[in-house]
């Protein structure tokens, strides 16, 4: 059962999923409006390993965090953010081969081509 205002919410959604300019509101009940994702998690064995990837080949920019008590770095990316956070004996890092249907992280790129170029150039498989 779609809800009126989730509804309503779909009607205001520009008609291409794809637009990275589009922006939505989703209206829950009477005071609650969800705006934007703010920030997605990835956990990591090693931050310092990982950290180079995503603020020297991407490059993100790194931001300030509060003084929590994890190690974890915070990264810009437009709007929303990226939380890399150490934890070397998750039960959710990956052990085998890729697999589509996993967790993962998508960037909207303007040229898939030119991103491959890029990436084995700077010298990532």
């Amino acid at each position: 059962m779609i809800f009126p205002t989730m509804l309503q919410a779909s009607r205001n959604i520009a008609q291409d999923p794809y637009d990275s300019t589009r922006t939505s509101r989703i209206r829950v009940g009477s005071f609650v409006v969800i705006q934007n994702l703010h920030h997605v998690s990835i956990a990591v064995r090693d931050l310092q390993k990982a950290k180079p990837f995503y603020a020297e080949v991407l490059p993100f920019q790194e931001i300030e965090r509060p003084p929590f008590d994890s190690n974890v770095a915070w990264f810009s990316i437009g709007d929303q953010q990226l939380h890399l956070i150490e934890c070397p004996d998750g039960e959710i890092l990956r052990t085998g081969p890729i697999h589509t249907g996993d967790e993962h992280l998508a960037i909207w790129v303007t040229s898939y081509h030119d991103t491959i170029v890029w990436l084995e150039q700077a010298g990532v498989p």
